[in-house]
């Protein structure tokens, strides 16, 4: 059941309950962790079983090991299932075996928050007052009711103290610079840029990494999102933010700021043959530390916190390695040289790029055999033995790149 905020920050009496109240695993994730046991279980026992079964002489100590993974992962599931909350009039009770039991009366809990996990799930904590107790967490996976949900909203919200906390802080600071003191009167405009920044920083960055076509356009897009991230944030001194905190009423560009600059590194590296990629190292750090200097010059809160500008600074060399890295190939529009490379191997790399590979021979500037990425259509129409064509181009930033393409 969805849990309202309690109009007070002070705790009040608990809601009357008759006796206990047990709340188990919604039906659905018990049907689900039933049949993931089942599931382990028997590959457990399949995969432990094999050497028996069929005398096999190779690797049985791997094959009952990973058999007794399997086993173990699916007894897990099946205790799991009888995890359950129990609540009273004046205590509160979780129990999730094997590992973890614990209880805490109304009294020792100081507050609760709502803690947001991946794929649409959340968690309830409540946090206790003194030290040496742990906080209880009741995922969203326990069916609930109505007295549950009145039960903990008698307690105060501590995501709404500090909620309110940060608006009064705001508040301050906008009366103390002479600006409008209403911080909803203030955040209006960058509330709606923020909005803008991010919403285009996740289409470009799933435009870039999944089909970036016209390519110059698709990179130049990621490229700028993280500098207009910056410049937001320093036409909204204070009320622009460029990480994201709990309970900040402040918009942030977080999203804008980061998500672009990863996927132009990847595009990089996945795209871009450099014949010495260390000559563009240096200038891929120096930039990125010149866009993370910059976000910490114009976000205060940054330079509030003692690791933000070092985690910024790392964060952002990515962006700058993949800028240089694709300015010097699309503005370089020198005539580049055709050497015929004969080809060694091929091979089609694992994991999710699916990326077509080929070995190459020495040739012009390179002098040991490298593997490359080409296209479909060149990893089909050529075989070991075989030759392709290398395009060299000298470089918009001096450093050489090579294309290879069906001769």
């Amino acid at each position: 059941m969805p849990l309202t905020a309690p109009s007070t920050p002070r705790p009040t009496a608990s809601p009357p309950i008759a006796g206990e109240r047990e709340y188990r695993l919604a039906p659905g994730w018990r049907v689900l962790f039933g049949a993931l046991a089942l599931a382990l279980l028997a590959g457990g026992l399949a995969l432990g079983a094999w050497p028996i079964v069929r005398s096999a002489g190779s690797r049985p100590g791997l094959l009952f090991g990973g058999g007794a993974f399997l086993s173990l992962l699916g007894a897990w599931f099946l205790i799991s299932m009888r995890s359950r909350v129990t609540l009273g009039r004046d205590a509160i009770a979780l129990e999730e075996p094997p590992f973890i039991s614990r209880r805490l009366r109304r009294v020792e809990i100081l507050g609760w928050r709502r803690v947001n996990l991946q794929y649409g799930m959340h968690q309830l904590v409540l946090v206790p007052r003194g030290e040496g107790l742990k906080p209880v967490k009741i995922s969203s996976l326990y069916r609930t009711d109505q007295a549950f949900a009145a039960w903990v909203a008698a307690l105060p919200s501590l995501d709404l103290q500090e909620s309110l906390a940060e608006e009064e802080a705001l508040r301050a600071e906008l009366s103390a610079d002479g600006r409008p003191a209403e911080p909803d009167i203030a955040l209006r405009w960058p509330r709606r840029v923020a909005r803008v920044l991010n919403g285009l920083a996740l289409g470009v960055s799933l435009w870039t990494f999944l089909w970036p076509r016209p390519y110059p356009m698709a990179v130049a897009s990621a490229f700028i999102l993280p500098v207009l991230a910056v410049v937001a944030a320093a036409a909204w001194p204070g009320l622009v933010t460029i990480d994201e905190r709990r309970n900040d009423p402040r918009p942030s560009v977080g999203l804008a700021f980061l998500g672009p600059g990863m996927v132009l590194a990847l595009r990089a590296l996945l795209d871009v043959n450099l014949v010495a990629t260390a000559d563009l190292v240096a200038p891929g750090v120096a930039a990125g530390l010149a866009l993370g200097g910059a976000a910490v010059l114009a976000d205060g809160t940054l330079r509030r916190r003692r690791w933000a500008p070092l985690l910024i600074a790392c964060l952002t060399v990515g962006w700058g390695y993949g800028a240089v890295v694709q300015a010097d190939v699309l503005l370089d529009h020198a005539a580049p040289t055709r050497h015929l490379v004969t080809v060694t191997a091929k091979r089609l790399a694992s994991g999710k790029d699916h990326r077509r590979l080929l070995v190459l021979q020495p040739w012009g500037p390179i002098s040991e055999h490298r593997e490359v990425s080409v296209s479909t259509a060149v990893f089909r129409a050529v075989e070991p033995g075989q030759e392709v064509q290398a395009e060299l181009h000298p470089g918009a930033l001096g450093v050489a790149w090579y294309v290879v393409r069906a001769p």
